[in-house]
């Protein structure tokens, strides 16, 4: 049985390269789904997803990496991205590399899940073009009205 081992780099699966993207793409899915969500931490994860789904109309798909959600999102084009970036230790501009390339396309908003967020934490990811940013701890209901008002 594998033991639990705290988060590192690898753990959370980071690759800097950025994806390109095709601005057009979006426009050329008829169904894309709603939220994807990135989030590292299974529990979370299953939470987030689960708690949208039952509260909500919207598809929800998520993955536990940040290049695998990169990927994913240049496939289905969801309507919004929901990532849950790590504490500190780990750059939050390291793990937003992977989606770089998104962060262009008009059509696809990028909301983070952070623990904490200072001032100036929250300046440097609205520079970095993070469309919201939400702090965690939250309820179901808190982030469903949050959620909203980025999807329309």
């Amino acid at each position: 049985m594998p033991l639990a081992i705290a988060p590192t780099y690898q753990s959370f699966n980071i690759d800097p390269a950025p994806i390109p993207l095709n601005p057009d793409c979006c426009r050329l899915i008829p169904d894309r789904c709603d939220i994807l969500i990135v989030d590292p931490e299974p529990d979370i994860r299953q939470i987030v997803q689960t708690g949208l789904e039952v509260t909500t109309p919207w598809s929800v798909m998520a993955t536990d990496s940040y290049p695998a959600g990169a990927k994913l999102a240049l496939s289905i084009c969801p309507r919004l991205l929901l990532i849950n970036l790590p504490l500190a230790a780990i750059p939050r501009s390291l793990c937003l590399s992977s989606f770089q390339s998104l962060l262009t396309a008009d059509e696809i908003r990028l909301v983070v899940m952070v623990d904490r967020v200072w001032p100036r934490d929250r300046q440097s990811l609205l520079n970095y073009g993070v469309d919201g940013i939400i702090a965690k701890p939250f309820d179901c209901n808190q982030l469903v009205a949050l959620l909203s008002q980025w999807l329309g």
